[in-house]
């Protein structure tokens, strides 16, 4: 959660500290970390490219990077429209974009899983 917040506030340092005891022995967290992303979200977002090629190959990385900036396209079409709106569900999006920008709600898929999406990149 801490790791979380620092990414979302660049420039934020967060601190941790966590007394041994209350850590178990087989965890992965240790007592003490610094989370600091100075570039905030892109800041994460490029160490995630970097595990996904050190994980699975630079093809990998490539498709990741493609799928973070369909994501990204999708949220910001959404980020007003839908998620700042009051509860609403398919026919109430439908009405926001109509009738006018109506290319913009195919355009990011509604009717597609994330799955399917990963799938891909």
């Amino acid at each position: 959660m801490a790791r979380s917040k620092a990414y979302l506030f660049g420039g934020v340092e967060i601190r941790w500290r966590c007394a041994p005891a209350l850590l178990k022995p087989e965890g992965d967290v240790a007592p003490e970390a610094v989370f600091k992303f100075p570039g905030g979200l892109r800041d994460y977002l490029a160490r995630s490219r970097d595990a996904v090629a050190r994980f699975a190959g630079p093809a990998e990385a490539e498709g990741w990077i493609r799928f973070q900036a369909e994501a990204a396209r999708i949220f910001n079409a959404l980020e007003t429209r839908f998620m700042e709106s009051p509860a609403m569900g398919p026919l109430g999006l439908t009405l926001k974009y109509a009738p006018f920008h109506l290319h913009e709600m195919f355009a990011i898929n509604p009717f597609t899983t994330l799955w399917t999406a990963l799938g891909r990149h």
